[in-house]
């Protein structure tokens, strides 16, 4: 909790939030998505958002990235 990482477990060498992000204490943010609001200030950060957040009904397109190995 508290500590982001790559799903595939790669280093997290870079990083984009945004001005007061990530949330992580506010209860299940666990995903992160790129800011559409059009701002200079704001446009193209990061932000963190969860099902408990009122951004996550917003979010509309996603990257997926899962292991192509079928699991046993």
């Amino acid at each position: 909790e508290g500590a982001w990482t790559w799903m595939s477990a790669e280093s997290t060498e870079y990083s984009n939030w945004g001005k007061g992000w990530p949330l992580t204490a506010e209860g299940r943010r666990r995903y992160a998505h790129m800011n559409w609001i059009d701002t200079p200030q704001t446009r193209g950060l990061w932000r963190d958002v969860g099902p408990d957040g009122s951004d996550w009904l917003l979010v509309r397109k996603a990257i997926i990235e899962r292991d192509p190995t079928p699991a046993e």
